[in-house]
């Protein structure tokens, strides 16, 4: 499937969309970048979530938006983060296989390398917010 499509049947309708509640010692972020305030088009973005228990990250996801047809998680990103204190080389190496798992096209809002780096950069921000609300 591509951005264009759903997996939504003929004649079937979304009638609820569960979203578990926080848990203590779990944080979330998302981050992203957009053009044209008035009309926000997302270039990239990049959403994130860490759970600690007993001073330990138990728990790392990375997901990726508007660098492939859908949005996409990255287990890997996450399990560099799981067993540890998620530290800066911890999150720079998550942000590093989010960037490799990106598969992003090249358009007039930009090219796939800048989206790339987006992706890097925003994977970044992503975890140290997460990371900070788990806390």
């Amino acid at each position: 499937s591509d951005h264009r499509s759903t997996r939504l049947k003929a004649g079937e309708i979304l009638v609820k969309v569960i979203v578990p509640e926080r848990r203590l010692g779990e944080g979330a972020a998302y981050q992203a970048f957009g053009l044209r305030a008035e009309n926000f088009i997302t270039v990239a973005g990049v959403a994130a979530l860490i759970r600690f228990e007993e001073g330990r990250c138990t728990v790392g996801q990375v997901a990726l938006g508007a660098v492939s047809p859908t949005p996409v998680l990255v287990p890997s990103a996450g399990k560099v983060l799981v067993g540890g204190k998620v530290d800066e080389a911890a999150v720079q190496r998550a942000a590093r296989i989010a960037r490799e798992a990106a598969v992003p096209i090249s358009d007039l809002r930009g090219s796939a390398e800048h989206r790339r780096e987006l992706v890097e950069t925003l994977c970044e921000r992503a975890l140290r917010t997460a990371r900070e609300r788990a806390s």
